[in-house]
């Protein structure tokens, strides 16, 4: 970790040139939160720009590596669960917005909290049988049925429109 004049630093998560670091300002005597960019391992003098998926990366990793403090992270969990919510394609609630959602699917993986899934409309029963002549019917093909079948169906997913 760097001690320099300005700061200490307390703990740093990077993802490509990406870092989210916790650090003692001495100056100012407090602990603060710097998002920045490191091209060539040098911090530039430009603002940290990306793309929401690879800030939910950043976040992940800075959680992971203890940049934030639990009094933090519940305070943002307290921010992000007030909203609405929305539904995942099983009808999952999840948080509408981006960082509340990796919130969720973070809570998800470190086992806070359990997936939540509502009865579809299927008949349990139906879909049981589906499942098992899935199985049965590529049983009974032949590997080169299998593989014209697979190259037709990614064909089909990567036809441009």
């Amino acid at each position: 970790m760097r001690d320099t004049s300005y700061a200490k630093e307390l703990a740093t998560a990077e993802f490509k040139d990406c870092r989210i670091e916790r650090l003692y300002v001495k100056h100012e005597e407090q602990d603060e939160i710097r998002f920045s960019w490191w091209p060539m391992g040098r911090m530039a003098n430009k603002p940290l720009d990306l793309p929401e998926d690879e800030l939910l990366l950043l976040i992940e990793e800075a959680i992971d590596q203890g940049v934030f403090t639990d009094k933090f992270l519940g305070d943002l969990h307290e921010l992000l669960t007030k909203g609405g919510y929305a539904t995942g394609p099983k009808g999952q609630k999840r948080p509408a917005d981006v960082i509340g959602n990796a919130v969720k699917v973070m809570q998800i993986a470190t086992g806070e909290a359990e997936e939540e899934y509502e009865d579809a409309g299927k008949d349990k029963a139906a879909a049981e049988l589906g499942r098992k002549g899935g199985k049965a019917r590529a049983a009974s093909m032949t590997p080169e049925r299998r593989v014209e079948i697979a190259r037709k169906a990614a064909a089909s997913r990567w036809k441009r429109d």
